[in-house]
């Protein structure tokens, strides 16, 4: 997962962040033509999850994903 994510950089990130096509996607929250700064928002998050995958293999840890 972490080599997958290393070739998402930030910028392409930000690129994907699309309010008007997270809408027609019905993507949560519906408000995002609204509040320009969500994409910031969760461009920072993307930024921690990189870290926390990049941390976890740099000392051998595995990541459990549970969706429901």
């Amino acid at each position: 997962m972490t080599e997958k994510l290393n070739d998402i950089t930030v910028d392409k990130f930000q690129e994907w962040c699309d309010p008007e096509e997270l809408i027609e996607e019905q993507v949560a929250p519906e408000n995002w033509d609204e509040n320009k700064s969500l994409c910031d928002w969760l461009t920072d998050y993307f930024k921690k999850l990189l870290e926390f995958y990049k941390y976890a293999a740099s000392v051998g840890d595995g990541i459990l994903i549970y969706i429901t």
